[in-house]
């Protein structure tokens, strides 16, 4: 039973490193999506032609083409501004389930 208690006072954190730990996902995020976006606005062209290849999606290529960036660039300011945090997750984890859906493996 001692061992037990003492484990339990082992995963006890205080609300300042939860918060850092909170800060750091949305940081390392908010890098990834700006990068993302970024590199697709750079080539556009090739991303475009790329997501033109996708049946699905193929005839509203150039709208998601654009769509895409500016939906990431939108949840990257919701995960640096702290009272966002919460729905900036939520559309991260949105934009990567559509992102997971609609990945065509390339042959």
């Amino acid at each position: 039973m001692e061992s037990a208690i003492e484990r339990n006072r082992l995963f006890r954190v205080n609300d300042r490193f939860k918060e850092w730990i909170v800060l750091t996902i949305c940081l390392v995020r908010t890098f990834l999506f700006l990068f993302s976006a970024y590199e697709k606005v750079i080539d556009h062209d090739r991303f475009a032609k790329g997501l033109s290849k996708v049946s699905i999606i193929s005839s509203y290529s150039t709208l998601i083409a654009w769509a895409v960036p500016t939906l990431e660039i939108l949840v990257s300011i919701l995960l640096i501004i702290p009272k966002t945090h919460r729905w900036g997750l939520y559309g991260f984890t949105g934009l990567m389930l559509v992102c997971l859906i609609l990945k065509k493996p390339y042959r």
